[in-house]
């Protein structure tokens, strides 16, 4: 399969584990484009709150060695067993972070679908740059408040936190297309390439949930994935709904993935 993300559980989606964790992994295309274009063999990638690992497996898969960053105990152990390494402490754990990663550098450090579940995301990212190589690059992917599903239901008074997407109730922060590269600018970063998942058949993802569901109370997280309307969707409908998402971004975009470098390098 393609690269996963993790976005934050529903209390209908918490795993029967004692952590309170997302059921279903979900696909971020857009960061899985990026990177299989600029990565090179060897790279090392630091992927801060890595969930289960479905990220970093698909970037080891390309050659890259990759570290990963998880609080969640049983998404941990996952990650553990799937990456080059992994560690389990929370990624605003300043000091755990420091004492483990202490005199490293990596060549990508990835934000995957995790800065909008914290208080202060800029604090973070401005954190991770000592772990960041000269030439290395930020990745981040945020999701759109702005996407024109949202736009409507604001247009009719409605701000109602979801389950899960845009408007989970785990999100602390929300963004735009400007606000994000603001936000990449502020923690010290450059941003270098901007791009979008798009959010056209974004609006029909809450029903597939609702099938897999109903077919299986017991589904495996890649459920979804494994769907083969999903993978006709990621084959052959997302490259035209990422061509379409350029010409309005900032409406058709779910998604925003934004590749930076240090602002001093």
């Amino acid at each position: 399969m393609i690269d996963q993300t993790h976005l934050a559980p529903s209390p209908t989606e918490i795993s029967t584990d004692q952590d309170d964790y997302y059921l279903f992994d979900e696909i971020n295309l857009a960061i899985h484009a990026l990177m299989r274009d600029r990565v090179r063999p060897g790279a090392t990638v630091l992927d801060l709150g890595c969930g289960r690992g479905r990220l970093g497996a698909e970037l080891r898969r390309l050659g890259c060695r990759v570290t990963g960053l998880e609080a969640v105990q049983s998404a941990y152990r996952a990650a553990e067993a799937t990456l080059d390494e992994a560690f389990n402490f929370d990624l605003t754990d300043f000091a755990a972070a420091s004492a483990t990663l202490s005199g490293r550098r990596f060549d990508w450090i990835v934000a995957a679908d995790v800065l909008e579940h914290l208080a202060e995301p800029t604090e973070v990212i401005k954190y991770y740059q000592r772990f960041l190589a000269p030439d290395g690059r930020l990745v981040i992917s945020v999701p759109n408040v702005a996407v024109w599903f949202n736009r409507f239901r604001i247009l009719a008074g409605r701000f109602d936190y979801a389950e899960s997407g845009v408007m989970d109730r785990r999100h602390l922060r929300f963004f735009t297309n400007r606000s994000a590269r603001r936000f990449v600018i502020e923690g010290g970063y450059i941003p270098v390439s901007v791009d979008n998942d798009p959010g056209i058949a974004r609006a029909f993802t809450p029903m597939v949930r609702k099938i897999v569901r109903r077919r299986a109370a017991s589904a495996k997280p890649d459920a979804i994935l494994n769907m083969p309307i999903y993978q006709f969707y990621a084959r052959t409908i997302w490259p035209i709904e990422r061509a379409l998402c350029r010409i309005a971004p900032g409406l058709l975009s779910f998604r925003i993935v934004i590749e930076a470098a240090l602002s001093d390098s």
